[in-house]
């Protein structure tokens, strides 16, 4: 399923979608609900392959790992 689809089966711009899935923005849970209804598939298995680090923090500073 492309990103266009996902938009238009969710109604999230697909802009939007982009962001989340490169890590430049963090969904709230209403998004992922809508994304996962959109993808036919329960909210927890969107994260079965874990989360992408941020590329930059809320104080918009690149994000770099504690590690």
């Amino acid at each position: 399923m492309s990103q266009d689809d996902v938009s238009l089966a969710s109604g999230i711009d697909r802009s939007y979608i982009s962001q989340i899935e490169t890590g430049k923005s963090s969904p709230t849970l209403d998004i992922i609900d809508k994304i996962a209804k959109a993808l036919n598939v329960s909210p927890d298995e969107l994260f079965i392959f874990g989360v992408a680090e941020p590329e930059k923090t809320y104080d918009g500073e690149p994000f770099e790992n504690a590690d």
